[in-house]
């Protein structure tokens, strides 16, 4: 046996910790109660490189998200416990990462829990088990990259107990055995004049059996089994032309799953297609100390009334598990994150997660992601010293969902399929205490519309406004 000499070890770590200071009235639920919370996360890199071409990361988190300071939670998520001492801390991230040798271009491949990150702002950003690859090669007066994975989202055969929707009815599984996988190929190409494109695609694949099935009336003994299969396909395109800077994405998404069940003693299956679609654009312009901007998004909204007749989804879903909506920052209200700052601790938005990660089904194929909603927003950051930037928005939101309203859910009175989100305006403020420590305000309102007033039929109250302040204090190294 000969002994492989030992290798040098290069050690360094990165991460960022935040804290943060919540109040809001109806972001999140109808209840106009204003609601105040102190929230905090840290998040911890180690990078061991054996070489340029070869490392191995770790990624720890640690944070008080969803229970705050003060809670009397303990474990996971309560970094906040008064006396400390929690065992809080997270596995975010542990992969290798290294370039495969004997190849002309250039090709690294990564294996273990990693992110998976296409468009996070606008369509992938999961974490998870599996492995993806990357390469690029110049090609004409650019760059040509293209990458792709496998992620294992689900693989078990175990009692588990929760509850899933089969045959429109709330029903209980205790034995269940899934299988999920997400497959993704991207191309993009750089060119040298400042603007990138690319395509991408991406296939969720499962399926998944239950016993032991409790049904609506708490008979026990049925079974249930699904199979499915939902597509993406993305384009997108950066770049900057004259003094214009631009980002547009648009994605599709289709696919079905079909379940079947064992209903009153009878065999019954059900199909569920997938049809939804969304675009997204920016523009902005500098001038002098200010940047000015213009946004839209259209987002395809549920038919309700499809989904219950024909089993048509056409609200545009996300792979599951996907946490897209914390990046994205197009709003602080209807959507979530504008102005706060990287990490979950300004993340409060109608649309933040867990919103956004519900499942469409009770499949792990695909979550709810994006609402129903389309928008036009004007913005504009100006720099006001060198360490004071000030930001302002305003934005009009309006509701594609049919027989129902995005954040209210299906209605049983038409008249209440409302299409005014409303009018939201943000103000911000960034203060650079130090190169690397920025304290963020940002406050939000939204002038409700009938579709966000919180009601959906005869008798109810109608809620007052939402709105919301946050403070964040970030340390990134």
């Amino acid at each position: 046996i000969i002994a492989a000499p030992a290798m040098a070890v290069d050690f360094s770590t990165t991460g960022y910790m935040g804290i943060g200071y919540r109040a809001y009235q109806n972001v999140g639920g109808w209840d106009d109660h204003v609601y105040t919370n102190w929230v905090q996360r840290f998040e911890l890199f180690f990078h061991a490189a054996a070489s340029k071409d070869l490392k191995g990361v770790v990624r720890f988190r640690m944070d008080s998200v969803p229970h705050p300071w003060g809670t009397a939670q303990t474990g996971r998520n309560a970094l906040g416990t008064w006396g400390g001492e929690q065992v809080t801390v997270e596995v975010k991230e542990a992969y290798l990462d290294f370039k495969i040798p004997g190849i002309e271009c250039p090709t690294w491949l990564r294996a273990g829990v990693q992110g998976f990150l296409v468009r996070p702002e606008v369509f992938l950003a999961a974490w998870g088990p599996g492995v993806s690859f990357r390469t690029s090669m110049p090609l004409a007066d650019g760059t040509f990259g293209l990458s792709g994975g496998w992620g294992k989202i689900r693989e078990y055969d175990e009692k588990v107990e929760r509850a899933v929707e089969i045959m429109k009815q709330k029903w209980t599984v205790k034995g269940e055995n899934q299988s999920a996988n997400l497959f993704f190929l991207a191309g993009d190409y750089k060119a040298k004049a400042g603007i990138s494109g690319g395509l991408y695609v991406a296939w969720a694949t499962g399926n998944m059996r239950a016993d032991n099935v409790t049904d609506p009336i708490g008979v026990t003994g049925y079974n249930y089994d699904a199979k499915g299969n939902i597509w993406w396909i993305g384009l997108y395109s950066d770049g900057k032309v004259g003094p214009f800077t631009y980002n547009f994405d648009l994605i599709y998404n289709t696919g079905r799953e079909k379940h079947k069940a064992t209903v009153y003693g009878e065999r019954e299956s059900e199909k569920q297609k997938y049809n939804g679609w969304l675009v997204r654009g920016v523009l902005t312009y500098p001038y002098e100390q200010f940047n000015f901007g213009l946004g839209g998004l259209y987002v395809s909204g549920v038919n309700y009334k499809k989904l219950a007749e024909k089993g048509k989804y056409t609200g545009f879903v996300l792979p599951f598990g996907t946490e897209t909506m914390g990046p994205q920052g197009d709003s602080l209200i209807v959507l979530s994150g504008w102005g706060t700052g990287p990490g979950v601790v300004g993340d409060i938005g109608w649309a933040s997660v867990p919103w956004s990660q519900a499942r469409v089904s009770g499949m792990d194929l695909a979550c709810m992601g994006w609402p129903g909603v389309w928008g036009v927003r004007l913005f504009a950051d100006y720099k006001a010293l060198n360490w004071l930037t000030l930001s302002g928005q305003v934005a009009y939101w309006g509701d594609t969902v049919k027989y129902g309203n995005a954040f209210e859910g299906p209605v049983a009175d038409k008249k209440y399929d409302d299409k005014d989100i409303g009018l939201e305006v943000n103000l911000g403020a960034k203060i650079d205490i130090y190169k690397n420590l920025a304290w963020r305000l940002v406050f939000g309102y939204l002038f409700a519309g009938d579709a966000m007033d919180g009601k959906t039929a005869a008798g109810q109250k109608e809620r007052d406004d939402p709105y919301a302040f946050v403070s964040t204090l970030i340390y990134t190294f």
